[in-house]
């Protein structure tokens, strides 16, 4: 698994999803004040990928 911080997660599941891919809601994250969502490693050449934003 790769995680990427990227400043917007909303804007980016909503980029990916018009690119096709599934990607699912934004979950909180496990670390604190952080929001998640992941693309499937089927859909990502075999690295899932986690999108990672620090909120707050």
């Amino acid at each position: 698994m790769v995680a990427i911080e990227v400043p917007d997660l909303d804007a980016e599941i909503a980029r990916y999803r018009a690119a096709g891919l599934e990607v699912p809601d934004a979950v909180v994250g496990v670390l604190p004040g952080t929001r998640r969502s992941e693309i499937s490693a089927d859909q990502a050449f075999g690295i899932r990928i986690q999108l990672l934003e620090y909120v707050g």
